[in-house]
């Protein structure tokens, strides 16, 4: 525990000399990010602002506070899937489930960040499974579209939260839940329009004050030549002028298609306003790697070379779940050298490509929670992506997330960067 509690006193020190030298600039986005805001549509950002995601978890936000302030953290995502807040039968969407609305918390969990983390620009993500409803996005102009639009709504004026947000993202990875309309995205293009139309006029008649971006368009490299929804919804973010800018998530099997995502929207759809990317992960790469044994590294370190390494990660949750975490420097050596594989820096090279193509924020995991899940060879690790995890690495005296020995520094190393 001793070594976590060191590395936990080193990033605490490093947030307390950057506030001194830098001032408020200083404390935008995490430990030395220059931050910045974007007042323009098209325009070229000095850095790239890194915040924290937390997808449809809203209600973790709130056990993170003190690590959000000590950070200085700008930028905050979560989503709500709007799904279960629709009514539906076997020919589309019929209505608003207006109890579940009114029952719902999630708005006011969210508007309590902004109280809890002054410096937090709340980004809020609006998910919709159309292949859930009953499987087909719903025809421009139709009831259905109406009732979608209506319900965002409803949502946004629950405990204002339409107030207290800064980013609203229209959409959460649609080439993969727009159900039977993949092959062909016209519904889809035109419901981001009228979604984008009305959410520009709250803005107005609410006296809201949200960027409206959409997407969120994942590995835009890989499925751009398979799924026609990829180019319309950048078309339709390019064309709408109640669009802002664009949102991408890069959850990648190779480092190298981050880059290839990024150069696919600026240069092949000539893409000029500004790009967020809300999630990102070497994901696939690692569940492939979490699927071997071992090896030499086992005996080394007390273990069994047969030993699979996510029977070694499910043991190491355990001990973080009992209090008696490994520690920060075992848990780097099985990643670093025992997986000769494991792709070192993807975080580093992923952030080179958001300065090269001026990405504006972008929102890593930003924790890990205890957990009782028993990783299979079939679990997807989402959780080895968080800067701080009470998951593998427990906490502090003071009840506080230890930092992961995998991202923590590589964040820490970008926020301090410009072009």
């Amino acid at each position: 525990m001793h070594l976590i509690s060191g590395m936990r006193k080193l990033v605490l020190l490093f947030c307390l000399i950057l506030t001194s030298a830098c001032g408020q600039e200083s404390a935008e986005g995490m430990p030395g990010n220059g931050g910045g805001n974007a007042e323009d549509s098209a325009v070229t950002f000095e850095t790239t602002s890194i915040g924290a995601n937390f997808n449809e978890n809203i209600q973790e936000i709130a056990g993170v506070y003190n690590e959000l302030n000590a950070t200085g953290t700008e930028y905050i995502r979560s989503f709500i899937n709007i799904t279960p807040y629709l009514k539906r039968n076997t020919a589309g969407i019929t209505g608003i489930n207006t109890n579940a609305v009114a029952m719902s918390t999630l708005p006011a969990q969210f508007v309590a960040v902004k109280t809890q983390v002054p410096k937090a620009k709340l980004v809020l993500s609006i998910k919709i499974v159309f292949k859930n409803l009953p499987g087909e996005v719903p025809s421009k102009g139709s009831e259905g579209v109406r009732h979608v639009i209506d319900c965002v709504l409803q949502l946004l004026e629950k405990d204002n939260l339409g107030n207290s947000i800064d980013v609203l993202v229209l959409g959460n990875e649609p080439m993969w839940e727009n159900g039977e309309n993949v092959a062909n995205p016209v519904n889809y293009a035109d419901f981001v329009a009228a979604f984008a139309s009305a959410a520009s006029s709250w803005r107005v008649s609410k006296g809201w004050n949200y960027k409206i971006f959409a997407g969120a368009l994942n590995r835009v490299s890989v499925q751009d030549s398979i799924n026609a929804n990829v180019g319309a919804i950048i078309d339709a973010a390019s064309a709408s002028p109640d669009i802002d800018g664009l949102d991408i998530h890069l959850h990648n099997s190779e480092v190298e298609e981050c880059e290839a995502s990024l150069k696919v929207v600026r240069e092949k759809y000539m893409f000029t306003k500004q790009l967020m990317c809300s999630e990102l992960s070497m994901v696939w790469k690692l569940n492939k790697l979490m699927n071997t044994k071992l090896g030499s590294w086992g005996p080394d370190h007390g273990y069994s070379s047969t030993m699979k390494r996510y029977e070694w990660l499910n043991q190491a949750s355990a001990k973080a779940l009992n209090g008696t975490p490994v520690s920060s420097e075992e848990f780097l050596s099985f990643f670093m050298d025992g997986i000769p594989d494991y792709p070192r820096n993807w975080f580093t090279t992923y952030y080179d490509a958001f300065l090269k193509y001026d990405v504006s924020f972008v929102t890593p995991r930003f924790s890990a929670v205890e957990s009782d899940e028993v990783y299979t060879a079939g679990s997807t690790m989402w959780a080895l992506g968080a800067i701080f995890s009470a998951r593998f690495l427990g906490r502090a005296a003071d009840g506080s997330m230890n930092p992961s020995p995998l991202m923590f520094p590589e964040v820490k190393a970008a926020r301090l960067r410009k072009k």
